[in-house]
């Protein structure tokens, strides 16, 4: 099956439930985790707990999925180990006001790992991050507001053989703190295209299309029950538009048999009542694409869980199910697609897809489309492209077709298509016919779609609030677009913005009131007696308020990264300088800076942040210690050279002013405490190779056998 991912800056929210969306950061280098959060920094590998699953073969696994691979099949990437631990398999530490919890879950040769929860309870305050070893992504925090017992709840994916696991509570919530892991899936397979394009060449990148962007916005992708499989779809319109989170996939998308290709039940064209239960099982990751269209940068993407079934027909392959919530809000635009069930014969196709898991793409069929039988050129029931400009692949099941109005006209159920082939045909399940489907309540789409039955034969997606991700003093304006007829609105700002214009215009206008720190422009509608909360948009209010994160104290000449430490930054631009003992040794521009100090004593390092609200500045204050080593050239290749900073920096007697020649023992380590390196140095200066070892983060440890010194090498080849 095609399936597709689902990621979108998203937050879905409900009137009578506040729960937000979980958000997905990446990071393009090595450790960039541990600058941006320093408390999930894990200075000694070897106290923390690490749970070792069995051996899995990926090659044996690939070979098992491929003799179960079709064209309107789950795109299956893991494979699920039941594990059963809690909170006693890892280890607190606690410091002077706070505790935090590690575990280390390692899969050999895993391309990815994911878990599924099975009990969370987390104090007030109490936060859980799942983040990577070498610090290039992280997942959360997940709050005290997705506390629950039996149920399952299925974590976004990390890349790499390790995942970390970390919760940070207050010392005196530590005894309330529960957690259950029922499974934990290994990758077999890419899916990151940080690491390897995982879908073909000859898809189109959707920020290569700016004028698809708010369709784009209702496309997600879907992690199945079992954490194993993947599938695509799309959030769709009612007639009442009253923003129920309703949902578009396949039919083959949900007859998985919870995740088990081998029994009776999986892809058997008829739904189990567990199937159907499982559906509540299934996470949605939202947003997930690059950040420019020529680019291979994932900035960061969110994901909700739980959903409830509401129907599907097995004649279209179609599945309607519904994000457990009553209206949806969002931080970025969020659409509910529009349709088309008319039948009439669409003079293009468009699909938006997550192929292999990759991030969004589009692809164009730019004729009429044909109406046929399931891979045929006859017959009835779907929707057949062949595709001018793109394709699909395994992971895109599900994914929409819209029209040359942009409406939903089918969703994907298959075809031949991929970047090879010279059959660039797919099918999909006819909307319209999906419209009376099988007849009842839960074969059809009519009676969620259009409940009270108008008759209405095209719908055009809902409403999107439009506007600048800045409140300046000089008023910046919002507006609500595609309103409901005869709605009216109701504008909420945050604390920190003031309504300049009447309430309920549109567009309206919003000036700040206090500046330097997030806000949100929140609006909602009234009509036929009900009120919906509609959008909560973030938005940074008037000039930057920038602060510096990075280490406080550094050894001479030894580089550190700095960043400016809010999201709000992502709007300017930046200047960095330093006083006399310290030097920038990257660009002075971006939202982060390499510094180094000099001599002995006390730097600074500053930053000046300008948006279009203005400017603002701001400083760290630096110890420089130069009583140690240092290491040169680092990042290394090579060689390092480890040399001494001072004439006497261990106290050696002078004898005739001749310093005695000191032996020391060197050892380079990884991350993980392993040894790849171990000699004895002596006098001013020692090279050591580093051309065998893999790029990364290591620690070079010194000991002159009454004090041991530990510097940080980053080896770039």
């Amino acid at each position: 099956m095609k399936t597709k991912l689902l990621v979108i800056s998203l937050l879905i929210f409900c009137c009578n439930t506040i729960l937000s969306q979980i958000t997905t950061e990446v990071f393009s280098s090595n450790g960039d985790v541990f600058k941006r959060y320093p408390e999930l920094t894990i200075s000694d590998r070897t106290r923390i707990p690490q749970i070792t699953i069995p051996y899995v073969d990926n090659a044996e696994l690939i070979k098992e999925s491929v003799s179960i691979k079709g064209k309107n099949l789950p795109f299956k990437f893991g494979k699920s180990n039941e594990i059963n631990l809690s909170i006693k398999d890892g280890i607190w530490i606690k410091t002077d006001s706070k505790s935090t919890w590690s575990l280390i879950i390692f899969s050999k040769n895993a391309f990815s790992l994911n878990i599924i929860l099975s009990e969370l309870f987390l104090p007030k305050n109490s936060n859980l991050f799942l983040y990577d070893a070498d610090g290039t992504m992280i997942y959360g925090p997940i709050t005290s507001d997705y506390n629950f017992e039996n149920e399952e709840f299925l974590c976004d994916i990390i890349k790499g053989e390790y995942l970390i696991l970390r919760i940070i509570s207050l010392n005196e919530d530590v005894p309330n703190v529960r957690l259950g892991i029922k499974n934990v899936v290994h990758g077999f397979l890419n899916i990151f295209p940080s690491q390897s394009k995982s879908s073909g060449s000859c898809n189109n990148n959707i920020e290569c299309f700016t004028d698809w962007k708010i369709e784009s916005n209702a496309v997600a992708w879907v992690l199945l029950t079992g954490g194993e499989m993947l599938c695509s779809g799309s959030l769709i319109n009612n007639i009442s538009s009253t923003f129920h989170p309703y949902f578009l996939t396949a039919f083959h998308c949900i007859d998985i048999a919870g995740g088990d290709p081998y029994s009776q039940y999986f892809q058997d064209g008829t739904l189990q009542q567990f199937e159907i239960d499982d559906v509540y099982d299934m996470a949605f990751r939202f947003d997930y694409r690059y950040t420019t269209c020529a680019g291979s940068t994932v900035d960061s993407y969110q994901t909700f869980n739980h959903a409830t079934f509401k129907a599907a027909w097995y004649t279209t392959d179609f599945a309607l199910v519904e994000l457990n919530l009553s209206s949806v809000r969002t931080t970025a635009g969020i659409t509910l697609l529009g349709w088309d069930k008319t039948g009439n014969t669409p003079s293009e196709g468009v699909g938006i897809h997550h192929p292999s898991g990759d991030v969004m793409k589009i692809s164009f069929d730019d004729d009429n489309l044909s109406e046929t039988s399931y891979l045929s050129n006859s017959g009835s029931y779907y929707w057949r492209v062949d595709w001018d400009d793109g394709v699909t692949e395994p992971g895109s099941s599900g994914s929409p077709l819209l029209d040359q109005n942009k409406r939903i006209i089918g969703q994907l159920s298959g075809g031949y298509s991929y970047c090879e082939s010279e059959d660039m045909r797919d099918w999909y399940g006819c909307f319209y016919r999906s419209w009376t489907g099988g007849g009842t309540n839960t074969t059809r789409l009519s009676n969620w779609l259009d409940p009270n039955s108008t008759g209405v034969n095209t719908l055009n997606s809902t409403v999107t609030l439009t506007g600048p991700d800045l409140v300046c003093s000089s008023g910046t304006q919002y507006t609500l677009e595609d309103l409901p007829s005869g709605s009216s609105i109701t504008w909420s700002p945050s604390a920190n913005i003031t309504r300049y214009s009447a309430q309920g215009s549109n567009p309206c206008t919003f000036v700040p009131y206090e500046e330097g720190d997030y806000g949100t422009i929140d609006a909602s509608i009234s009509f036929d007696g009900n009120q919906y909360t509609v959008i909560d948009k973030s938005v940074w209010v008037g000039k930057p308020a920038p602060s510096i994160i990075g280490p406080d104290e550094v050894e001479c000449y030894t580089p550190e990264w700095y960043f400016v430490d809010n999201e709000s930054m992502k709007w300017g631009d930046y200047l960095w300088s330093t006083d006399y003992n310290m030097e920038i040794l990257s660009t002075t521009t971006g939202y982060k800076a390499k510094a180094q100090g000099l001599d002995e004593g006390y730097g600074q390092i500053f930053v000046e942040v300008t948006n279009a609200c203005g400017s603002n500045e701001n400083r760290l204050v630096v110890y420089v210690s130069c009583s140690k080593f240092m290491l040169s050239p680092n990042p290394a290749s090579e060689f390092v050279t480890i040399s001494r900073t001072m004439q006497n920096p261990l106290g050696l007697k002078k004898a005739n002013n001749y310093i005695a020649a000191l032996e020391y023992s060197i050892q380079i380590v990884d991350f993980y405490g392993n040894l790849h390196f171990s000699g004895i140095g002596s006098g001013d200066s020692f090279t050591v190779p580093v051309s065998n070892l893999k790029n990364g983060n290591y620690y070079v440890k010194i000991d002159d056998g009454k004090e041991e010194f530990n510097l940080k090498l980053i080896v770039k080849h």
